[in-house]
Parts: C-alpha cells; structure tokens; sequence
C-alpha cells in the first residue's frame, strides 16, 4: 500500500512547490478558466505561505505531489459575501491555492488530501472550513461539494486581477 500523508513545506519544497502552481496554472488554461493566470500565486505568495507555517504538502510515494496554503482565519477576502456564511462567530480555517503536480492529476488525490487538511484541523479543535474557486472550475467546485462543502455564495480575492470573483464554500462538523 502506498503511504500519502501531508506535512507543513519547508523552504527546500519552493521549488517543487512552484512547479505544481505552474502546472495547475495550465492545466486550468487548458481547461478554459482564468483563475491563476496572471501573476498570483507567485513564488512571493508561497514565501509568505512558508514563513506563516500556513504551507502544507501532500507526499505520495515518498514524493512531493501537491501543495495548499491552510489559513486559521479570519480571512479578509471572507469578510465580504455577497451571500452568507453559515457560523460566523467560531474559529475556521481557509483553504487556499490546492494544487496537484500534472503527472498526478487525475489520480484522484485531491480528495484525501483536502480530507487529511480536515483531520489535521480537527485535530487541532477547528470545526470550521471555508474554500473559494473560480466561476468556471467545475472540476474543483465538484470535488468541493463531494467533500460536504455547501456553496454560501462569491466572494471577491484582490489577488487575483483577471477573476477576483469566486464562488464561496462552507463545511461545518
């Protein structure tokens, strides 16, 4: 059996870190979306993700394959909603900038890895979860919505200057 697991980035991942980022930057290229296709998220983007401890990566067969920045909230792109979150007065974490390097995508690992982000929230007491993705990502708003997230409405993330609009998602244990 083949051990996944996840494990906080150190510095010495930025660059397999940054190849997954460019990879999924295309692979949603190819797919039609214009999220990530400006300059965010940049290699300043991950720095900053490695500096908070907010990096996270997702090791399958001994490897690097997968990146996410995991944020206890409050975030201040969640502020505003042009819907409404369900709790609004308890403690949640955001997941931000998923990604699976291209020669694993397809391989369905998105879906334990978020689960393992989950757990290791769980386990730190936060029942909380908030994720966000573009307007046309069909595939991440499917495997958002198969994890129990339930859309709460768009939000607008001032990073992203070609689609700051994204479609908001909750899940509450």
């Amino acid at each position: 059996m083949t051990e996944t697991y996840i494990r906080l980035a150190q510095p010495a991942d930025l660059a397999t870190i940054m190849g997954i980022i460019e990879d999924a930057r295309q692979t949603l290229k190819a797919a039609g979306s214009t999220q990530w296709q400006g300059e965010y998220p940049n290699q300043s983007t991950i720095n900053d993700d490695l500096a908070a401890h907010h990096a996270w990566v997702l090791v399958h067969q001994e490897q690097v394959v997968g990146y996410a920045a995991m944020v206890i909230g409050p975030d201040p792109s969640y502020e505003k909603i042009d819907g409404s979150w369900k709790i609004n007065d308890q403690p949640y974490v955001a997941i931000h900038r998923i990604a699976v390097e291209k020669s694993h995508q397809g391989k369905h690992l998105v879906t334990p890895f978020m689960q393992l982000l989950i757990q290791e929230s769980l386990n730190e007491g936060i029942l909380d979860y908030r994720i966000d993705t573009g307007l046309n990502n069909v595939v991440m708003q499917h495997l958002i919505t198969k994890l129990g997230f339930q859309q709460r409405g768009y939000v607008k993330v001032p990073t992203d200057l070609i689609e700051p609009r994204r479609v908001a998602y909750e899940l509450n244990h």
